[in-house]
């Protein structure tokens, strides 16, 4: 189901989207310091309720958890599939996250992962690093027209 909500009045998420930024690796059950999937679809609703109320101290406290107990690069994984989630659910409270909520490392890691995660599409795709896309200093990622037009559709 795309939004609205329960009985409750609690918010819905389309249960079959994908969550593409876990790593398998997150998933995996062999390594008991790896969240579960369990745990980290907990852990991405707690972070989309939290920021969906708008408030400063809630939504730091549940990131300031999040960075307390998970490494980094998990951390960006489960706040950008919350982000996504907002997408869907409330756009205001999306926009409001990303200026006012994320910290600079989270960022900066988030930017990370999804660069590498547009690359390995790009590169699927028959794009050559380097010629066709290429990541600058400060991790923007630089693309020509063709590149452009995969990664933004136009």
């Amino acid at each position: 189901m795309l939004g609205g909500h329960d009985c409750l009045g609690t918010p819905r998420v389309k249960k079959s989207q994908p969550i593409a930024l876990v790593k398998p690796s997150m998933l995996s059950k062999q390594d008991p310091a790896q969240p579960s999937f369990l745990q980290l679809e907990r852990e991405i609703s707690k972070v989309v309720y939290a920021v969906a109320t708008r408030n400063a101290q809630i939504s730091s406290e549940v990131v300031t958890s999040l960075c307390d107990r998970l490494p980094l690069e998990d951390v960006a994984g489960v706040i950008l599939v919350s982000l996504e989630q907002l997408l869907w659910l409330d756009t205001d409270a999306f926009a409001w996250a990303v200026n006012h909520l994320l910290p600079a490392e989270v960022l900066r890691e988030m930017r990370r992962l999804s660069a590498v995660i547009v690359g390995k599409r790009l590169v699927d795709g028959g794009f050559v690093p380097g010629q066709d896309f290429s990541v600058d200093a400060a991790g923007k990622l630089l693309l020509n027209d063709s590149a452009r037009k995969l990664v933004v559709g136009r």
